[in-house]
């Protein structure tokens, strides 16, 4: 009968004797068949096996005085009949074959006129030519660009005369007139100015999108074409152009500082506003730090820029902190008598009289100026002009001379008699001064101060030159301060300061500086119930430094941060540590990447890890965004939890753990390849949403794991 095969792929195979459609192998019978058809898709003929192997469409090969006959052969596909393995080369039916052909039309786009249609045998082999573009002309001032060809995927791309095209279907080809011009180029050397900013230009032939902005910033433009016109190279795409705009550099910003409140014994933070000429910078542009700012003298003020603003800015300036007027009693019961002067009139440590020679005056209070001179000279004034009343009675025993004391005694020197009046003087201090075993010297001095408080200062020196200073100062209410300076031979200088209060509170500060100019800080402060908090930062000779800080609870649950900030002020690295005081702790270890972190490390005592959203350090609000390459890589996790921030699993980066649950809470999250490669088989993944559910569940073969399951939390 007859054989139609209307479409599709088509493949025949054979064994050792052959394959055919159609006639066949005619050995033991005449074989014969009618017309043959086939008007679409691939034909592929092939036989497995053997060297004597033929293959056919149509007759097919006889033997021993048979024979394969058949009809007429329609053939309209591509033929592919070289498949035998090691065999005799195949062969098609001798018949003539009918060939159907493909129609060519041609259309305008840009002009006008018309041209006759071509037909294109259907031969896989041939190539159409594609001719000028005679029969049609330009319309207004387009130029002849190309002819149009519909691909495969239903778009299009222009073609130029001569150029070969293959021509699988009835096609029309248009001729397109278009007016060329060229994309449009971005704008150079864009620095921020607070106002609107183009970085591409308007121009003819094209509409923009995406072109105007005005903070700091890479951002991306879209030219699309009007209609009429190509671009330059023949194409008709929308162009992308980047273009940006970069912060504006402040390398000498104008700050304004607030005036300074007198020593307090507590840093002083004056208000600060920078400036770029007339215009206020927002103080989210930049840090503030201080130096120096404690005692009395002067102080600085440095600002740091923050990386991903609007400015570059940087700078310091220097303030002025006075010293306080100290607080002071004044002492009171002052006596004398008649024919006295000041000088017998004793007062308490600290106090002096303006003029120790005047008399005492007559019998009665008379007042007289004092000075008071504070221990702390460094940080307060001495306050002057202080009136004191001084009550004189008349002399007895016709001593002209004695002490305040000496009125009682009847005595008739200057050195006065056996009164009790020697109690109200305040002791003087009292000094011992020794040499210890190792050659060192130690001096002593404890002096009792007139508010009550003792003060006991100690000096050592070693054969080496190093100097130890400590002070030691005990009031009245029982809080105690205790500060201590030592310089070594080689120039390093360490201070100490310890201040223990009535309630128990105990706070601790050191600062070293060594010859190479590193400088180390550390400070805690230490309640009583044992919750603290511990402060240190080095700072090398460069600018960069290490920033470290412990906060301490009752229970002994803590959390650290370490963060190292480079030369330039702008942060580098992060370490998070969490600790519950006991067993279980987690470390995790951030590079920061201008405002955004990455997990680069994790340590966990649990294996359960959770991921913050944000993270802060360096006086910035880090947002946490991806997990890096072989982060857990040999890492015992079992449980991993990601925050809505987190949109990347970077190569590996979950790979070879024992992963069994991994909670993302973000939306659009991207697993890169083999991120999930060699976890545990049963693995859940829990998510937010259906819509995530379906995007992480068409990435899980690339990730690594294809057996993964994935769930969409109840909980949101």
């Amino acid at each position: 009968g007859d054989i139609l095969i209307s479409g599709g792929n088509i493949t025949a195979e054979g064994g050792s004797d052959g394959v055919s459609i159609g006639g066949g192998y005619a050995k033991a019978n005449n074989i014969s068949c009618g017309t043959i058809t086939i008007t679409d898709g691939i034909t592929k003929l092939v036989a497995t096996r053997g060297d004597n192997a033929d293959y056919s469409i149509g007759k097919g090969k006889g033997y021993d005085g048979k024979s394969s006959t058949c009809g007429t052969v329609t053939i309209g596909c591509e033929i592919i009949e070289d498949q035998i393995t090691g065999g005799k080369t195949g062969f098609i039916t001798d018949k003539i074959f009918e060939t159907q052909p493909f129609a060519i039309s041609f259309g305008v786009v840009g002009g006008t006129g018309s041209k006759d249609s071509v037909n294109v045998m259907k031969n896989v082999n041939d190539e159409y030519t594609l001719p000028d573009d005679t029969g049609f002309s330009a319309s207004g001032s387009n130029t002849f660009v190309g002819w149009v060809v519909n691909t495969k995927d239903g778009n299009s791309e222009i073609k130029a005369v001569g150029d070969t095209v293959k021509i699988t279907v009835n096609t029309t080809l248009i001729a397109f007139y278009a007016m060329p011009i060229s994309a449009p180029a971005a704008a150079k050397d864009l620095t921020y100015t607070g106002k609107e900013q183009t970085g591409v230009a308007a121009g003819t032939g094209y509409e923009l999108t995406g072109n105007i902005a005005t903070d700091t910033g890479d951002y991306m433009a879209t030219a699309t074409l009007a209609v009429g016109y190509v671009w330059s190279d023949n194409t008709l795409e929308a162009k992308k152009i980047s273009w940006s705009i970069a912060s504006k550099t402040v390398d000498a910003p104008t700050i304004e500082i607030a005036e300074a409140s007198a020593y307090t014994g507590a840093e002083i933070k004056p208000a600060v506003t920078v400036k770029d000429g007339d215009t206020t910078i927002p103080e989210s542009e930049y840090m503030v730090s201080y130096s120096d700012n404690v005692n009395a003298g002067t102080a600085k003020v440095t600002v740091t820029d923050k990386e991903g603003g609007n400015y570059t800015v940087s700078g310091s300036k220097t303030f002025a902190i006075a010293k306080a007027t100290p607080a002071y009693e004044k002492p009171s019961d002052l006596k004398a008598v008649t024919g006295q002067t000041l000088t017998d009139v004793s007062l308490p440590t600290g106090w002096s009289w303006a003029d120790k020679t005047l008399s005492v005056g007559s019998v009665g209070s008379n007042i007289f100026k004092a000075t008071y001179t504070p221990t702390d000279t460094a940080n307060y004034t001495l306050v002057e002009n202080v009136e004191l009343t001084v009550t004189v009675s008349r002399a007895s025993g016709g001593s002209s001379g004695g002490s305040t004391g000496g009125s009682t005694g009847g005595g008739a020197n200057a050195g006065g008699g056996s009164g009790t009046a020697d109690k109200d003087k305040t002791p003087a201090p009292m000094t011992e001064k020794k040499t210890n075993a190792d050659g060192s010297v130690t001096e002593t001095t404890k002096t009792t101060n007139a508010d009550g408080s003792k003060t006991e200062t100690e000096k050592t020196t070693t054969a080496d030159g190093t100097v130890t200073e400590s002070k030691k100062t005990t009031a009245t209410d029982g809080s105690v301060k205790e500060t201590g300076m030592t310089t070594t031979a080689d120039g390093t200088v360490t201070q100490t300061e310890k201040t223990t209060s009535v309630d128990g509170t105990v706070t601790e500060t050191e600062k070293t500086s060594d010859a190479s100019g590193t400088v180390t800080e550390k400070s805690s402060v230490t309640e009583k119930d044992g919750s603290s908090v511990v402060t240190e930062t080095v700072t090398e000779k460069d600018g960069s430094s290490t920033v470290s800080e412990t906060v301490t609870s009752k229970d002994g649950s803590s959390t650290a941060t370490t963060v190292t900030v480079g030369s330039d002020g702008k942060a580098k690295s992060i370490v998070a540590t969490e600790s519950d005081g006991k067993k279980d702790s987690q470390t995790v270890s951030f590079e920061v990447k201008g405002n955004k972190v990455s997990v680069s490390e994790v340590e966990s005592s649990t294996g359960i890890v959770t991921i913050p959203e944000q993270i802060e350090a360096n006086g910035k609000t880090y947002k946490v965004t991806k997990i890096d390459k072989n982060v857990f890589d040999g890492k015992k996790i079992k449980e991993l939890n990601l925050s809505d921030s987190v949109k990347v699993l970077a190569p590996k980066s979950l790979a070879g753990t024992d992963l069994k649950k991994l909670n993302l809470k973000g939306e659009n999250t991207k697993l890169k390849k083999n991120c999930l490669k060699d976890t545990n088989k049963n693995l859940v993944i829990t998510v937010n949403t259906k819509a995530e559910k379906k995007n992480v569940e068409r990435q899980l073969k690339k990730a690594g794991n294809p057996n993964a399951k994935v769930k969409v939390s109840k909980k949101k």
